[in-house]
Protein backbone atom coordinates (compact mmCIF):
# COMPACT_ATOMS: atom_id res chain seq x y z
CA UNK A 1 0.00 0.00 0.00
CA UNK A 2 2.72 2.34 0.58
CA UNK A 3 3.81 2.67 -3.03
CA UNK A 4 0.48 3.41 -3.98
CA UNK A 5 0.32 6.20 -1.98
CA UNK A 6 3.20 7.85 -2.59
CA UNK A 7 2.28 7.79 -6.33
CA UNK A 8 -1.35 9.21 -5.27
CA UNK A 9 0.09 12.14 -3.51
CA UNK A 10 1.71 13.85 -6.67
CA UNK A 11 -1.14 13.54 -8.68
CA UNK A 12 -3.00 15.34 -6.03
CA UNK A 13 -1.04 17.48 -5.58
CA UNK A 14 -0.94 18.40 -9.34
CA UNK A 15 -4.52 18.33 -9.62
CA UNK A 16 -4.46 20.55 -6.85
CA UNK A 17 -2.25 23.10 -8.58
CA UNK A 18 -4.32 23.01 -11.88
CA UNK A 19 -7.79 24.12 -10.29
CA UNK A 20 -5.63 26.89 -8.37
CA UNK A 21 -4.09 27.55 -11.64
CA UNK A 22 -6.96 27.70 -13.83
CA UNK A 23 -9.25 29.69 -11.10
CA UNK A 24 -6.71 32.41 -10.74
CA UNK A 25 -6.32 32.39 -14.54
CA UNK A 26 -10.34 33.13 -14.94
CA UNK A 27 -10.10 35.49 -11.95
CA UNK A 28 -7.18 37.59 -13.43
CA UNK A 29 -9.11 38.23 -16.72
CA UNK A 30 -11.98 38.77 -15.54
CA UNK A 31 -11.39 41.61 -12.95
CA UNK A 32 -8.88 42.66 -16.13
CA UNK A 33 -12.24 43.51 -18.31
CA UNK A 34 -14.31 44.66 -15.42
CA UNK A 35 -11.08 47.27 -14.90
CA UNK A 36 -11.79 49.16 -18.20
CA UNK A 37 -15.56 49.22 -16.91
CA UNK A 38 -14.57 50.33 -13.37
CA UNK A 39 -12.23 52.82 -14.06
CA UNK A 40 -14.20 55.84 -14.48
CA UNK A 41 -16.31 54.80 -11.30
CA UNK A 42 -12.74 54.78 -9.15
CA UNK A 43 -11.88 58.07 -10.31
CA UNK A 44 -14.76 59.92 -10.37
CA UNK A 45 -17.47 58.70 -7.99
CA UNK A 46 -21.01 57.65 -9.21
CA UNK A 47 -23.04 60.61 -8.23
CA UNK A 48 -20.88 63.22 -7.99
CA UNK A 49 -22.54 66.50 -7.48
CA UNK A 50 -19.25 68.93 -6.57
CA UNK A 51 -16.74 68.09 -8.84
CA UNK A 52 -15.98 69.72 -12.04
CA UNK A 53 -13.50 69.11 -14.43
CA UNK A 54 -12.41 71.37 -17.66
CA UNK A 55 -10.92 69.47 -20.41
CA UNK A 56 -7.43 70.45 -21.28
CA UNK A 57 -7.28 72.02 -24.80
CA UNK A 58 -4.25 70.77 -27.14
CA UNK A 59 -2.27 73.41 -28.49
CA UNK A 60 0.00 74.04 -31.31
CA UNK A 61 3.43 72.43 -30.88
CA UNK A 62 5.84 76.02 -31.29
CA UNK A 63 7.04 76.36 -34.89
CA UNK A 64 4.57 73.58 -36.02
CA UNK A 65 0.97 74.15 -36.65
CA UNK A 66 -0.41 70.98 -37.66
CA UNK A 67 0.76 69.03 -34.90
CA UNK A 68 -0.74 69.52 -31.51
CA UNK A 69 0.84 68.38 -27.79
CA UNK A 70 -1.38 65.65 -26.08
CA UNK A 71 -0.18 64.56 -22.39
CA UNK A 72 -0.25 60.92 -21.31
CA UNK A 73 0.53 59.76 -18.20
CA UNK A 74 2.32 63.09 -17.82
CA UNK A 75 4.04 62.13 -21.30
CA UNK A 76 4.65 64.79 -24.48
CA UNK A 77 2.79 63.00 -27.09
CA UNK A 78 1.84 64.49 -30.68
CA UNK A 79 -1.21 63.94 -32.80
CA UNK A 80 -1.27 65.27 -36.09
CA UNK A 81 -4.29 67.40 -37.44
CA UNK A 82 -5.30 64.09 -39.61
CA UNK A 83 -5.97 62.16 -36.15
CA UNK A 84 -3.01 60.28 -35.62
CA UNK A 85 -1.49 60.23 -32.27
CA UNK A 86 1.93 59.19 -31.61
CA UNK A 87 4.24 58.56 -28.68
CA UNK A 88 7.45 60.76 -27.15
CA UNK A 89 9.40 58.29 -29.62
CA UNK A 90 7.62 59.23 -32.72
CA UNK A 91 5.65 55.56 -32.47
CA UNK A 92 2.14 55.57 -33.92
CA UNK A 93 -0.36 54.86 -31.09
CA UNK A 94 -3.61 55.55 -32.65
CA UNK A 95 -4.67 56.61 -35.81
CA UNK A 96 -8.49 57.86 -35.69
CA UNK A 97 -8.90 58.29 -39.66
CA UNK A 98 -10.07 61.47 -39.58
CA UNK A 99 -11.69 62.45 -43.25
CA UNK A 100 -11.40 66.17 -42.27
CA UNK A 101 -8.29 67.87 -40.63
CA UNK A 102 -8.80 68.67 -36.77
CA UNK A 103 -9.91 72.54 -36.21
CA UNK A 104 -9.74 72.46 -32.53
CA UNK A 105 -9.17 69.18 -30.07
CA UNK A 106 -10.12 68.78 -26.40
CA UNK A 107 -8.70 65.72 -23.97
CA UNK A 108 -9.43 64.74 -21.07
CA UNK A 109 -7.32 61.51 -19.27
CA UNK A 110 -9.41 59.78 -16.27
CA UNK A 111 -7.73 56.37 -15.09
CA UNK A 112 -7.35 54.02 -17.84
CA UNK A 113 -9.11 56.37 -20.49
CA UNK A 114 -8.38 59.30 -23.20
CA UNK A 115 -11.72 61.27 -24.10
CA UNK A 116 -11.45 63.24 -27.25
CA UNK A 117 -13.44 65.56 -28.50
CA UNK A 118 -12.43 67.22 -31.93
CA UNK A 119 -13.83 69.71 -34.36
CA UNK A 120 -13.07 68.97 -37.89
CA UNK A 121 -13.16 71.36 -41.02
CA UNK A 122 -13.99 70.29 -43.93
CA UNK A 123 -17.17 70.52 -46.41
CA UNK A 124 -19.24 70.07 -43.75
CA UNK A 125 -17.87 70.68 -40.16
CA UNK A 126 -18.38 68.09 -37.70
CA UNK A 127 -17.01 66.69 -34.22
CA UNK A 128 -16.63 63.41 -32.85
CA UNK A 129 -16.11 62.45 -29.32
CA UNK A 130 -14.07 59.23 -28.19
CA UNK A 131 -13.22 57.61 -25.50
CA UNK A 132 -9.68 55.51 -26.24
CA UNK A 133 -8.42 52.73 -23.72
CA UNK A 134 -4.52 53.20 -22.84
CA UNK A 135 -3.06 49.94 -22.29
CA UNK A 136 -4.54 48.56 -25.44
CA UNK A 137 -4.96 51.14 -27.56
CA UNK A 138 -8.16 50.54 -27.95
CA UNK A 139 -10.81 52.50 -29.58
CA UNK A 140 -13.91 51.80 -27.08
CA UNK A 141 -16.44 54.17 -28.66
CA UNK A 142 -17.56 57.04 -30.81
CA UNK A 143 -19.67 59.30 -31.11
CA UNK A 144 -20.28 61.89 -34.00
CA UNK A 145 -22.35 65.11 -34.27
CA UNK A 146 -23.36 67.08 -37.73
CA UNK A 147 -21.29 70.10 -36.38
CA UNK A 148 -18.46 71.38 -34.55
CA UNK A 149 -18.19 72.08 -30.79
CA UNK A 150 -18.47 75.65 -29.74
CA UNK A 151 -16.99 75.54 -26.45
CA UNK A 152 -14.81 73.82 -24.26
CA UNK A 153 -16.69 70.69 -23.04
CA UNK A 154 -17.02 70.29 -18.99
CA UNK A 155 -16.99 66.84 -17.42
CA UNK A 156 -18.82 66.17 -14.23
CA UNK A 157 -19.10 62.45 -12.55
CA UNK A 158 -18.97 60.07 -15.29
CA UNK A 159 -20.56 62.34 -17.98
CA UNK A 160 -19.28 64.86 -20.47
CA UNK A 161 -21.29 68.46 -21.12
CA UNK A 162 -21.31 69.57 -24.61
CA UNK A 163 -22.46 72.61 -26.69
CA UNK A 164 -22.07 72.94 -30.53
CA UNK A 165 -23.63 75.60 -32.76
CA UNK A 166 -27.73 75.04 -31.75
CA UNK A 167 -27.04 72.24 -30.20
CA UNK A 168 -26.33 71.35 -26.20
CA UNK A 169 -26.66 67.66 -24.57
CA UNK A 170 -25.00 65.12 -21.21
CA UNK A 171 -23.03 62.40 -22.66
CA UNK A 172 -22.58 59.24 -20.35
CA UNK A 173 -18.71 58.84 -20.44
CA UNK A 174 -18.70 54.40 -20.50
CA UNK A 175 -20.65 54.22 -23.70
CA UNK A 176 -21.08 57.31 -25.40
CA UNK A 177 -24.48 57.81 -25.60
CA UNK A 178 -27.06 60.78 -24.65
CA UNK A 179 -28.68 61.02 -21.85
CA UNK A 180 -30.32 63.99 -23.12
CA UNK A 181 -29.73 66.31 -25.78
CA UNK A 182 -31.38 69.36 -27.86
CA UNK A 183 -30.40 69.94 -31.02
CA UNK A 184 -31.59 73.31 -33.28
CA UNK A 185 -32.55 75.17 -30.74
CA UNK A 186 -30.82 78.52 -32.82
CA UNK A 187 -33.65 81.34 -33.63
CA UNK A 188 -32.44 84.27 -35.23
CA UNK A 189 -29.04 84.30 -33.64
CA UNK A 190 -30.85 83.17 -30.25
CA UNK A 191 -29.39 80.01 -28.87
CA UNK A 192 -26.51 79.03 -31.71
CA UNK A 193 -23.77 80.25 -30.59
CA UNK A 194 -23.16 78.48 -27.00
CA UNK A 195 -19.32 79.67 -25.46
CA UNK A 196 -19.67 78.34 -21.61
CA UNK A 197 -21.18 75.56 -19.90
CA UNK A 198 -21.76 76.34 -15.91
CA UNK A 199 -23.11 74.28 -13.31
CA UNK A 200 -25.42 76.83 -10.86
CA UNK A 201 -26.49 75.09 -8.62
CA UNK A 202 -27.51 71.37 -8.48
CA UNK A 203 -29.26 69.25 -11.09
CA UNK A 204 -29.03 72.38 -12.62
CA UNK A 205 -26.49 73.16 -15.82
CA UNK A 206 -26.35 76.06 -17.79
CA UNK A 207 -25.46 76.69 -21.68
CA UNK A 208 -24.72 80.36 -22.31
CA UNK A 209 -25.18 81.59 -25.88
CA UNK A 210 -23.05 84.73 -27.27
CA UNK A 211 -24.85 86.57 -30.00
CA UNK A 212 -22.45 87.24 -32.60
CA UNK A 213 -22.97 90.43 -33.81
CA UNK A 214 -23.87 91.75 -30.10
CA UNK A 215 -22.64 91.62 -26.40
CA UNK A 216 -25.86 90.19 -25.69
CA UNK A 217 -25.96 86.61 -23.50
CA UNK A 218 -28.80 83.95 -23.38
CA UNK A 219 -28.67 81.06 -21.37
CA UNK A 220 -30.76 77.61 -21.11
CA UNK A 221 -31.17 76.06 -18.35
CA UNK A 222 -31.85 72.51 -17.96
CA UNK A 223 -32.36 70.05 -14.83
CA UNK A 224 -29.41 67.64 -15.14
CA UNK A 225 -31.22 64.80 -13.74
CA UNK A 226 -34.08 64.65 -16.02
CA UNK A 227 -33.16 66.70 -19.01
CA UNK A 228 -35.85 68.80 -18.99
CA UNK A 229 -35.60 72.45 -19.74
CA UNK A 230 -36.45 74.69 -16.67
CA UNK A 231 -35.95 77.87 -18.37
CA UNK A 232 -34.44 79.97 -21.66
CA UNK A 233 -33.45 83.63 -21.09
Amino acid sequence: MQPNSKIKQPLITAAVCFVVVVFWSCNFFYKQADKENSDIAAIIPQGSKTSSYATTKAMPIAGCDDTLRVVINSLNCTMSVDGRLHTPNGKLFYDFGLLDPIKELYYAQLGGDLFFFLSCKGDKHSASICRLYISAARLVWTTTLDTELSCQPMLKGQFAYIAANGSVGKITLKNGQFEWRYSKLGNGGKYEYFREIEFPQNHEVSFISHHKRSIEKDTIVINDMTGEIIRMK
